[in-house]
């Protein structure tokens, strides 16, 4: 009959509505009669607000929509991979706000740290215009009271132990106490493979314990890192009372360096020419990536009190090696460490980069938004000359 309906072609084959957001024309079909026709208008009031929001227009329509996402819990959603995204589309002020929370905090945090690195006592004593092999005085003042206990470091400039040829000369096994074989003492140990390519000044045929060495094997520990050891000794005196203050060589290395990374040998009175339990040498033996190296040499476990000091400072250590400078530092350390304002200043450069960046954001979303109004504006514009024309 030509007013039946066709069920195959009532939606033309499609639930959802044209690209354009209207069903294509002639998709429904009609009947004649009241209830035909209160049908037929209730199935075109469907299909205009399908052009606004399809889901709105057919939710109660089992067969367009057999699951009810309303009815779900959010563990049913999950998995059936029904959940809803919720796009986040930031705005100007949006934008604005995070940018001044970031800036708050970075500011905020930055202040702290060099507030802490600020309460930091360190004096620096430059000494390399001392001269090979003698003893030298430099004298320092205190003049706010110092609580202990008091680090020692020695610095050296344009250092640069991280090159190829130092750092492969650092052998695992044999900081482990091992023997290396004569291919491995080859490869890592070149320049230094004899004990006189060690080139020690002072008694370089005895071992760390005393006792003469086998000068026909190769030197434990080889190589250019043990080579060129730091050599230099430091003492520190109380100029008032001239007396000597205890420093101590314990507790100066990381633990995992004294269980795990470096031992004697078996035979280490015999064999081995440094002390791999010294934590003056371990500390040596820790590669740094930056030219500036820094090593802690000991503590005094006391406090400070104001007066002057003596540091005395035995020079053995030529700066000829590496043409650079050296210094020793007395100081304290805060819960983050040494002296320094870097990451402080890193932290507020961080916070204004911030404030001008969701400055520069919020006047440009300002901008735009007032475009698109004018936009919008002549369009209406145009829109009521066309009705009226």
């Amino acid at each position: 009959m030509r007013n039946s309906i066709n069920q195959d072609d009532q939606f033309s084959g499609s639930n959802t509505p044209h690209q354009n957001g209207y069903f294509l024309g002639g998709s429904i079909s009609h009947k004649s009669g009241p209830q035909t026709e209160d049908k037929d208008v209730k199935t075109r009031m469907k299909l205009v607000r399908a052009s606004q929001d399809p889901y709105e227009a057919f939710k109660d329509d089992d067969y367009l929509y057999p699951i009810k996402e309303d009815d779900m819990s959010l563990l049913e959603k999950i998995s059936s991979e029904n959940l809803q995204g919720m796009p986040i589309l930031p705005t100007g002020k949006c934008t604005l706000f995070c940018n001044m929370v970031c800036c708050f905090y970075f500011l905020v945090f930055g202040l702290v740290f060099i507030g802490i690195a600020s309460n930091v006592a360190e004096y620096k004593i430059r000494y390399d215009t001392c001269q090979i092999g003698q003893l030298c005085k430099y004298t320092f003042e205190v003049t706010k009271s110092l609580s202990g206990p008091i680090f020692i470091y020695y610095e050296l400039n344009e250092f640069y132990s991280s090159h190829i040829d130092f750092s492969q000369s650092i052998v695992p096994k044999q900081m482990q106490g091992s023997e290396l074989t004569n291919e491995e003492v080859n490869t890592f140990c070149q320049g230094a493979q004899t004990y006189a390519e060690l080139q020690r000044p002072n008694l370089f045929n005895q071992s760390s314990a005393g006792f003469m060495l086998d000068l026909s094997q190769a030197p434990n520990p080889c190589g250019a890192a043990a080579k060129y050891i730091f050599n230099d000794s430091f003492g520190l005196f109380d100029s008032s009372s001239n007396s000597n203050l205890y420093i101590n060589f314990t507790s100066i290395a990381y633990n995992i360096d004294l269980k795990y990374k470096f031992q004697r040998n078996q035979n280490f009175a015999f064999r081995q020419w440094l002390d791999l339990a010294d934590e003056r040498i371990i500390n040596w033996f820790n590669i740094q990536s930056l030219p500036q190296v820094r090593k802690l040499y000991g503590r005094y476990d006391g406090g400070l009190n104001v007066g002057n000091y003596t540091v005395t400072v035995m020079n053995n250590y030529p700066t000829t090696i590496f043409s650079g400078t050296k210094t020793v530092i007395v100081t304290t350390l805060s819960s983050f460490g040494s002296k320094n304002y870097s990451f402080g200043i890193l932290l507020i450069v961080s916070a204004t980069v911030q404030f001008f960046v969701g400055i520069f954001i919020f006047v440009r979303h300002k901008m735009l938004e007032k475009r698109e109004l004018q936009e919008q504006r002549v369009h209406v514009d145009m829109k009521m000359k066309e009705k009226i024309n």
